[in-house]
């Protein structure tokens, strides 16, 4: 089939005619790739251009292309795909969104810059200040990711509100020194200043004159909402958290002969998690997309289950666990959550109140207990048990990853998140 001129020209018009998006190139004759760059999330610049076509009276599939690891949109009756792509040199805007709220309250107060300047002086402002010499950057390879991410911060889609929690932050830390004087601060972005734990979840770090240091655990959200208190996976929490790597492994083959086996055309379990069979369940999910969810869903429980008895069967581990990298406990750098909220700083104690009800909690199994939530598929309930009183915590076991890699596509290593304590109605 060839593919049609004017179809072709219709696309093109189509990208250029939304301003998000631009067309990087195009590949093929036969089977004609139009590979469109992005400067914010592919799934939302897919559903941007899909519905654009679909006005134009183009009719589109999504389904995974062999040019991208993600849903592509296909044109129905011709060989034309689109594909999508960040811009070169850019970044997924999360991670953006997250190193402007870490790292422009620290240039921010080096170099004395109101925290009451609009966002687009403030912003103006990072940009003059930027020093590639500055001790906030522990080594040089954060100086460049600092620089990109300072570069690139005038594509998020969020940036106002970005500047905003960032100048929160600010404001914050300037309490900090009213209290104390800072000798320094530091970006905990991918290196930890010297003497702190590599795996510390600081953003931010704060160096007093006295020496002594506390790390900042920045979360931005609204003011009802519950942000993850510590995130990681399934997988690091049995393989380096209970240090049993056997348990994890049975659990994929368990997974695979369950689930994945009622996927069509499925490849050996030998593919378990690698592209072959990341594109397998990708196709599943386009072609038949509440198949795909049912299957989720239910793998989704299990897991749940799973990882709910074993936590039970090993108490004491358990409680270690929770102490060690949940709580985070660390007597020489502590831990702050700072909450930020409409440019409002305020301090949460979940981790604190955590490490107190571990320390506390009644020996092995009798002080603990696991059940999954009565209210979301997704979360778990553990509740560390006192001479006195029961305390609820709240994890969420969910997916975390965009396109055809999330869900089935992200098999059993899962997010593994704390949300915090969970507060007692009135």
């Amino acid at each position: 089939m060839a593919v049609s001129d004017s179809t072709k020209a219709t696309i093109i018009e189509t990208v250029n005619g939304i301003k998000e998006l631009s067309i990087r190139k195009i590949e093929g004759k036969q089977k004609v790739f139009v590979f469109v760059e992005t400067d914010g999330e592919r799934g939302d610049a897919r559903k941007t251009l899909s519905d654009a076509l679909k006005k134009r009276k183009i009719s589109t599939v999504e389904k995974l292309s062999t040019k991208s690891t993600e849903l592509a949109t296909f044109i129905k009756g011709e060989p034309i795909a689109i594909v999508y792509k960040n811009k070169k040199g850019g970044m997924q805007e999360t991670t953006l969104n997250a190193a402007i709220t870490e790292l422009f309250p620290a240039i921010a107060f080096e170099n004395k810059i109101s925290s009451k300047l609009s966002e687009s002086k403030f912003y103006a402002e990072i940009q003059k200040s930027f020093n590639p010499k500055s001790q906030i950057f522990v080594d040089t390879s954060d100086v460049k990711q600092g620089k990109k991410f300072i570069d690139a911060a005038i594509h998020s889609s969020k940036l106002s509100n970005k500047i905003k929690d960032a100048q929160g932050a600010l404001k914050y830390i300037q309490q900090q020194a009213k209290g104390k004087p800072i000798k320094q601060l530091y970006w905990g972005y991918r290196r930890k200043p010297s003497g702190v734990n590599p795996s510390h979840r600081g953003d931010i770090f704060i160096e007093f004159d006295d020496g002594k240091m506390i790390g900042l655990s920045l979360k931005a959200g609204g003011k009802s909402t519950k942000e993850a208190k510590f995130n990681t996976y399934v997988s690091e929490v049995m393989i380096n958290g209970y240090k049993d790597v056997a348990t994890y492994q049975k659990w994929q083959k368990e997974s695979y002969d369950t689930y994945y086996k009622k996927v069509p055309n499925i490849t050996p379990f030998s593919t378990y998690g690698k592209a072959s069979m990341v594109e397998v369940v990708g196709n599943l999910e386009a072609d038949d997309s509440p198949y795909y969810n049912q299957l989720y869903d239910e793998q989704l429980d299990w897991l749940r289950g799973k990882m709910i008895a074993y936590m039970m069967k090993n108490p004491d581990k358990t409680k270690e666990w929770l102490l060690r990298d949940v709580a985070a406990v660390d007597n020489n750098v502590p831990t702050l959550l700072v909450k930020l909220v409409n440019g409002k700083a305020t301090v949460e104690d979940d981790e604190n109140i955590l490490a107190e009800c571990v320390q506390r909690s009644k020996k092995g199994a009798q002080g603990l207990s696991i059940k999954k939530s009565d209210t979301s598929k997704q979360n778990i309930i553990v509740t560390l048990t006192c001479k006195d009183h029961d305390t609820n915590f709240e994890f969420a076991m969910r997916t975390n990853q965009s396109g055809i890699k999330h869900k089935l596509g992200q098999f059993i290593r899962l997010a593994f998140k704390y949300n915090g304590v969970v507060k007692k109605k009135k």
